[in-house]
């Protein structure tokens, strides 16, 4: 796999190569455009059918998730990303007991590479539960939709939140609210919430960065239109995205406000420190093993 990742760099990265690699993109592009549909419409229906049954209590959740993480391995094979990971076997015994995972937010490819590596539901706004296709798949497995502008919906939320964790799922949520193309998030537009029932449920909070190669390509920007921006995926040439993840010890204080600047402060600084390991040509393709 590391010489794969090493000829793909090669190509791009060189004056001829990077030509070729264009012209290659858009010979290729409608083959691969039509399986990332193919997928993606051949997993909607599944999610339904996996939903309903799991409510009917037919179906643990387990084969939600573990369905959900190979249709984002898909995706994310299709668009020629490499996800190179940090989680340690520690971190990922934690996440099978219940974990709140914070990230920062870069683009909409940040729950695909989080769904490829986690086993996690999300919390998200609730315009995407009216989203069609996404809503419906988002709804299937088990996500958290939240108003973040109505108080009733955010103490909601935070009760399904702390729901999850009884139960030993997972919850991954980006506190800004919103994208960053920067990379690094915004402590003004962090929200701390959500970590109350983490506290509440002594379940174990991890701080999470994501750092993209060729970053302004895969950064969302809320005034862009959603297909332009997926279709230009396919011309960008391979990319690595460097996930980094830390447990964040209860013991640091059960203030959710003084717990979220400390997990602001960590995925600062995994995003910092990603800049310089993104430059690595040698490092391997890697994803997180989990047993659910």
């Amino acid at each position: 796999m590391g010489t794969h990742i090493a000829i793909k760099n090669i190509l791009y990265c060189s004056e001829a190569g990077s030509y070729l690699y264009r012209i290659v993109s858009v010979v290729l592009f409608f083959p691969r455009f039509f399986l990332f549909l193919m997928v993606l419409l051949s997993y909607f229906p599944y999610a339904q059918v996996l939903g309903f049954l799991q409510r009917l209590g037919w179906v643990d959740s387990k084969v939600s998730m573990r369905t959900f993480r190979s249709v984002c391995r898909a995706i994310l094979a299709i668009l020629d990303i490499d996800v190179l990971t940090d989680c340690t076997p520690e971190l990922e015994r934690e996440f099978l007991k219940g974990v709140v995972l914070l990230s920062n937010h870069v683009s909409y490819l940040d729950i695909v590479i989080l769904g490829a590596n986690f086993p996690c539901v999300f919390l998200s706004k609730s315009e995407v539960e009216r989203w069609p296709i996404i809503g419906s798949v988002a709804r299937s497995i088990g996500c958290i939709f939240v108003s973040r502008t109505d108080l009733s919906s955010r103490v909601r939320a935070i009760k399904s939140i702390a729901s999850k964790l009884m139960r030993s799922q997972s919850v991954a949520l980006f506190p800004e609210g919103t994208t960053t193309p920067s990379g690094s998030p915004s402590l003004q537009r962090w929200n701390f919430g959500q970590l109350q029932a983490a506290i509440d449920q002594g379940k174990s909070v991890v701080a999470c960065a994501i750092s993209y190669e060729k970053r302004e390509s895969a950064a969302w920007f809320g005034e862009q239109s959603l297909v332009p921006h997926i279709v230009k995926q396919f011309f960008v040439g391979p990319r690595k995205v460097f996930v980094g993840s830390e447990l964040v010890s209860l013991e640091f204080t059960n203030d959710p406000r003084e717990m979220g600047k400390g997990v602001h402060q960590r995925i600062c600084r995994m995003c910092s420190a990603h800049s310089n390991a993104l430059e690595t040509t040698h490092m391997e393709l890697e994803y997180v093993t989990f047993t659910r």
